[in-house]
């Protein structure tokens, strides 16, 4: 994958592709609940493509709208079709508000897991994930009791009208923040895997289980709980054992995407299947730095979408100031609302795009 894009990262660990076979979970869950799994995913997904497709389209018809030059040549009953039109394309903002909620309560999970470990870090960017979320509910949400109103009684509720803008303003700004420590993460990682995984000339068993293991976040006290079988276990070890899991995976997926904590998780079962000797073959080498360039890739991909991503709320917060100047271009913001939407749509397409991972 080219690093040109970005400008920060060297190439990653190249080397030929090696497929494995990909276990199948397809037993794991009864058929009703992997049906409502399945079911509730389509429609999360679909809505994640449709609902910013409405946005944009939304978008555009208030900027046609407020196009002077275009509407000096229509009549004014064209331009307030077009106004109506939008309104009642408002009324979809409802659609996604479940997703949101259930994204919601997640995130509240993820506060209190954090709350209970005493993980500050967990907490505070969790904290920003619940913001961004709730002001999106809470915008969706009057906007559509603004478009009913609108067409039920022909005027709007001032106070959510009044709300609107600082939502948007917390929205954009809480997700830049998120988004730049995300991408502050996996440059960090990715430049460790270059000094000191793609770099080396030869790799220490050892001192790659050490570096797994810091990456991995996993503690001497997880380690040691971990080779006790469970049968030996006390229940309050369990307990233990099981805290410090959720605690520990937690702390991956805040260093890594998902992809890459499992690809890392696999290079830890590969040298933890053999301890003898602290040199690793050449064909084991070879599986590695496969698994490290599939890291790699994925840190790239992740970068790639929230740089994108911050791209598009720096749009958002452009338009937002516009709007507060009476003299500018009418049109002018609802072009860049339209365009940012256009962007996050991208990225969400960018996302779940599968790029062939070296090692399946």
């Amino acid at each position: 994958m080219s690093t040109s894009a970005i400008g920060i990262f060297s190439e990653p660990c190249r080397l030929p592709a090696l497929e494995f076979p990909k276990a199948s979970s397809s037993n794991l869950q009864p058929s009703a609940s992997r049906f409502s799994v399945i079911t509730y995913t389509a429609y999360e997904r679909s809505w994640s493509y449709l609902g910013k497709i409405v946005l944009v389209f939304r978008h555009s018809l208030m900027a046609t709208a407020k196009n002077v030059q275009l509407m000096t040549l229509a009549s004014k009953d064209f331009s307030k079709e077009i106004v109506n039109f939008a309104v009642h394309i408002k009324l979809l903002s409802i659609v996604g508000v479940p997703i949101s909620l259930g994204d919601l309560a997640t995130t509240v999970k993820k506060i209190l897991s954090g709350l209970f470990a005493r993980d500050a870090e967990a907490v505070v960017l969790a904290g920003m994930s619940f913001t961004i979320i709730s002001a999106d509910i809470i915008d969706s949400v009057t906007t559509f009791f603004n478009a009913a109103s609108v067409l039920l009684t022909g005027g709007v509720i001032e106070l959510f009208s009044a709300m609107g803008l600082p939502l948007a303003v917390i929205m954009s700004t809480t997700g830049i923040v998120s988004r730049t420590i995300q991408i502050a993460k996996s440059i960090n990682l990715y430049r460790n895997i270059n000094n000191e995984i793609c770099e080396s000339k030869a790799l220490d068993r050892q001192l790659m289980k050490t570096f797994l293991e810091n990456t991995l976040m996993i503690t001497e006290e997880l380690k040691g709980l971990s080779t006790i079988p469970m049968d030996r276990l006390s229940q309050k070890q369990k307990e233990r054992l099981a805290h410090l899991k959720d605690k520990n995976k937690a702390a991956i997926l805040r260093t890594a995407p998902a992809d890459a904590a499992k690809d890392l998780g696999t290079l830890m079962e590969i040298l933890g299947n053999d301890s003898e000797g602290s040199i690793i073959s050449d064909e084991d080498q070879s599986k590695i730095l496969r698994l490290f360039q599939n890291i790699q890739n994925h840190l790239l991909k992740s970068v790639k979408a929230n740089a994108a991503g911050i791209f598009a709320n720096l749009l958002v917060l452009t338009a937002l100031i516009l709007f507060s100047f009476s003299a500018t271009t009418p049109a002018a913001p609802f072009v860049l609302l339209a365009t940012a939407i256009a962007v996050r749509l991208a990225v969400v397409i960018y996302q779940n795009q599968k790029i062939e991972p070296i090692i399946k």
